[in-house]
């Protein structure tokens, strides 16, 4: 599902429209069906946030799923489980170390939205 984003004026000589997303783009990308959706959000979010406008880092925390936010700082936790249940499979060794980075790199979101927020 594509998110629409705001089609300005390029500042080139060509005057192409230029496509940029805005911090509501990000949070309509929060308050998607899927985690990826969400998570692309999350990222794109620290481009556009600022910590001092308290009404905007009040309207992404409203549009952040809790729940994924749980289960992005459990990710590592349910890969290890998932992955102690599946140990007699003969997953190749590439295939499971990139997953594990998947894996942290998810877990590390999860622990910066919250420092963030916590601040």
């Amino acid at each position: 599902m594509a998110v629409e984003v705001e089609e300005l004026p390029d500042a080139s000589s060509s005057g192409t429209p230029k496509r940029e997303a805005t911090l509501q783009d990000c949070v309509g990308l929060l308050q998607a069906p899927s985690d990826e959706q969400k998570f692309v959000g999350l990222l794109l979010v620290t481009r556009f946030l600022d910590a001092a406008d308290e009404e905007a880092v009040h309207a992404v925390f409203s549009a952040l799923d809790q729940r994924f936010l749980v289960r992005l700082l459990k990710s590592v936790r349910l890969f290890e489980k998932k992955l102690a249940k599946s140990a007699a499979s003969s997953a190749p060794l590439d295939k499971v170390a990139e997953k594990a980075q998947q894996v942290l790199a998810s877990q590390a979101v999860g622990l910066a939205v919250c420092s963030a927020f916590a601040r």
